[in-house]
């Protein structure tokens, strides 16, 4: 009986059950029988399951206090002023974080990587000029700043006047995992295997092909169904696909196996399995130092790669087991399930200070003896219409695969004999 958990992945690509004979002809060699495939690639760009969404930041003022332990805020400092009482400790305006969150989005069957996946926040910092002055008998009648960490003593006050959020990338070149692929029958005997190789495929930029060759399959007898009730004597509708002619030869590409037949549905049929690689190039972008421009990060060139196995399942080739068959050379082979490997990309922050601060001097006041608040991440998960199969949260059903960009199908066209 099938497993409800399952149901999504039952393959019910309409198809003739396979000839009487499901015993295949005597192989006679490497080749005797060749099968081209011709896959239209992936449509769009890789996928992650995280993003940043959105960002709240708010930047307030550092209240002058002194608990005994620890001062904050700062000092006007103008020398030896006769008649003159020390300047106390200052307010330091727009100094300090007081609230910053970072919502990351996160979704089974992803989003496409675009630029902003990961963001850059700046913090744009100027000094305040005229915020305290010393009277005129003082030996240091320009006043200099103590005591505000973000800021070298001695110096102006600083304050930051904005944030900005900016994405962190630069989307470079999307290859193409388009192919022609081959696979020849290479075994006598009734267990006949599929060897596969390419005869065309798009590279990616480091001149290797998009499409997998060690973990593409043609299998050429398969059940069709994903799990299936065995109870049926040796022989029944419900075995047919385990034993032809007496002989135990059902599994990938014949080579025995667990027969797995539905007792509704007991149609044997070809599997195709296609493994490719979903390659875009990257660079990072940031700050070189508070004053520069927003550019390219040297060194930061890179390749994300999200990696797809796809299974497409057709009508049996009857030729394979009857030389007499007329069965056309043309099969479609329709998408069944996908399983992803995402890339590990997307959700997170890098901070940078712009202006009047050192290089990396990037968050406003954080600590115990400074204010503000650390920086908070928040998690959101949106789902709707995304279905997976096999209780995994990387295998998905074929409507499902089909909206994320894999092809809904494929020709398969037998070029000899």
């Amino acid at each position: 009986m099938l497993n409800p958990s399952r149901a999504c992945c039952c393959r019910s690509t309409p198809c003739d059950c396979a000839p009487d004979s499901l015993t295949p002809l005597a192989s006679t060699g490497y080749g005797d029988f060749t099968y081209l495939v011709e896959f239209g690639g992936f449509a769009g760009a890789p996928l992650t399951q995280s993003r940043v969404s959105q960002i709240t930041t708010r930047i307030g003022d550092l209240v002058a206090y002194d608990d005994g332990e620890c001062s904050q805020g700062m000092i006007c400092y103008c020398g030896f002023c006769p008649g003159h009482t020390p300047d106390t400790l200052r307010d330091v305006p727009n100094c300090i974080l007081e609230d910053e969150d970072v919502e990351i989005e996160t979704r089974s069957c992803g989003f496409p990587i675009t630029n902003d996946v990961d963001i850059n926040i700046a913090y744009i910092w100027q000094p305040v000029a005229n915020y305290c002055s010393c009277p005129p008998q003082c030996t240091q009648p320009t006043p200099v700043v103590y005591g505000w960490s973000n800021d070298p003593a001695p110096g102006n006050p600083k304050t930051c006047i904005a944030t900005l959020n900016y994405p962190k990338y630069l989307l470079g070149t999307i290859y193409s995992s388009a192919a022609t692929i081959r696979f020849r029958r290479t075994t006598a005997g009734l267990s006949s295997a599929f060897d596969c190789d390419l005869t065309a495929s798009t590279n990616d930029g480091n001149g290797t092909p998009t499409v997998t060759v060690a973990y593409c399959r043609y299998f050429h007898r398969m059940s069709s169904d994903a799990e299936c009730d065995l109870s049926g004597p040796i022989g029944s509708q419900i075995n047919r696909c385990r034993f032809g002619g007496g002989a135990y030869n059902y599994g990938y590409g014949g080579v025995g196996g667990t027969a797995m037949c539905a007792p509704d549905g007991c149609c044997c049929k070809s599997e195709l399995q296609i493994r490719f690689r979903v390659v875009m190039d990257m660079q990072e972008l940031w700050w070189a130092t508070p004053s520069s421009i927003y550019s390219v990060k040297p060194g930061s060139s890179f390749s994300v790669v999200m990696t797809v196995t796809a299974h497409y399942y057709g009508c049996t080739d009857s030729r394979l087991y009857s030389a007499s068959s007329t069965q056309p050379a043309l099969r479609n082979f329709t998408l069944d399930r996908a399983t992803f490997s995402f890339p590990t990309i997307g959700g997170s922050v890098e901070r940078f200070g712009l202006g009047s601060v050192p290089p990396y001097s990037v968050v406003p006041g954080i600590g115990e003896c400074v204010g503000g608040t650390t920086p908070s991440n928040s998690y959101i998960t949106t789902d709707e219409g995304c279905t997976t199969c096999f209780s995994t949260v990387s295998t998905f059903d074929a409507t499902t695969a089909i909206a994320m960009g894999v092809p809904a199908s494929v020709a398969v066209t037998r070029s000899t004999p």
